[in-house]
């Protein structure tokens, strides 16, 4: 708590603060946070230092590398001229050429792959609401098939039960061959 004391003298009267309160220590997640911050910073401040002495490695490197190919590139061209032409004519008949003729046939029968994937999904949609109907108009038009009534029996006919009838067999038929006579 603080307080006040007002002197009075001749002089305009002036404020004296007899305590001062303390400052509530921060959560310790402030801590923490300035602690990371500075972490990330030290880490950034690394990378980035690291990554400009790799460039400046890089451009050092490339800058005779493209000397070198700029003077030697030109020689080199005109004795490997029959080489790349070669390549350039056998990549235009084996690569070129059948990527060219796909992409022609693709474009000519995407009108009917399109034509066959709507009727088939048509048909599909038709079925279904087909589907649906028949089991709706069976829902409310045909009733629940009920038990069957049981009869009593009659004890004058006799009833043959499945377990009492003998399975079928065959007659057993023989052929004789009469031997030819002249």
């Amino acid at each position: 708590m603080s307080t006040v004391t007002v002197v009075q003298t001749g002089t305009p009267p002036t404020l004296t603060m007899a305590e001062v309160p303390l400052m509530p220590t921060p959560p310790p997640i402030v801590h923490f946070t300035l602690l990371a911050l500075g972490f990330f910073s030290k880490v950034f401040s690394a990378l980035s230092f690291l990554s400009s002495q790799a460039w400046a490695v890089t451009t050092t490197t490339i800058v005779p590398l493209r000397l070198l190919l700029s003077v030697l590139s030109t020689p080199l061209i005109y004795v490997l001229s029959p080489v790349i032409v070669l390549a350039n004519i056998l990549a235009q008949i084996f690569l070129v050429g059948p990527y060219n003729l796909a992409t022609a046939f693709l474009k000519a029968i995407h009108p009917i792959y399109v034509f066959v994937g709507i009727a088939c999904i048509v048909a599909a949609a038709v079925g279904l609401c087909a589907r649906g109907a028949v089991y709706v108009l069976h829902a409310f038009f045909i009733s629940e098939p009920t038990e069957p009534e049981v009869v009593p029996e009659d004890k004058t006919t006799p009833v043959v039960k499945a377990e009492e009838t003998r399975p079928r067999t065959r007659k057993k038929v023989s052929i004789k061959e009469e031997a030819d006579i002249l």
